[in-house]
C-alpha cells in the first residue's frame, strides 16, 4: 500500500491519497500522520481519496478507527469526505466507516467522485472564521 498527504494552501483542504491494498496496519500512521498535519495548518477538511485503494481490514479492525482519533486528538469539526472505489470492493467497509464515524460524531460522509468530495468540503462550515 502506498499513502501520500498533500496540503493545498488555497483550499485549505488535506489530501489523503490511499492506492492498492490495505490493511488495519497501515490506518494507524496514516491517521496520526493527518492528524498532525491538520493540527499544524489549522485546517478541518481532510479528502480522503481511497479510489485506487483495495480495502483488506474487517469491520471489526474498523470499528476501532474512531477511537483512534479520539486518541489522536483529531479535531471534532473536521470534516472527511472520502472518495470510494470505482468498483465498490468491499463497500461494506466504507459504508461502516461512514456510519460509525457520523454516530461517534464525526463528519464523514462517502462520494463517487472527487470533484463531489471537494465541493462538499468547500461548502462546509469547517474553519475558523466560517460563518
Amino acid at each position: 500500500m502506498a499513502w501520500s498527504l498533500e496540503y493545498s494552501d488555497s483550499d485549505r483542504i488535506l489530501t489523503v491519497k490511499c492506492e492498492g491494498p490495505f490493511t488495519a496496519q497501515y490506518l494507524g500512521p496514516m491517521t496520526q500522520a493527518a492528524v498532525d498535519k491538520l493540527r499544524e495548518e489549522h485546517s478541518l477538511r481532510v479528502l480522503l481519496d481511497f479510489s485506487a485503494a483495495v480495502a483488506q481490514v474487517t469491520i471489526t479492525e474498523m470499528f476501532k478507527l474512531p477511537e483512534t482519533y479520539t486518541e489522536m486528538r483529531a479535531p471534532r469539526l473536521a470534516h472527511l469526505a472520502m472518495v470510494i472505489p470505482a468498483n465498490r470492493y468491499r463497500m461494506d467497509v466504507y459504508q461502516f466507516y461512514e456510519d460509525l464515524s457520523v454516530n461517534r460524531g464525526y463528519f464523514v460522509k462517502l462520494f463517487k467522485s472527487t470533484a463531489a468530495a471537494r465541493a462538499w468540503l468547500l461548502q462546509a462550515k469547517a474553519e475558523p472564521g466560517d460563518e
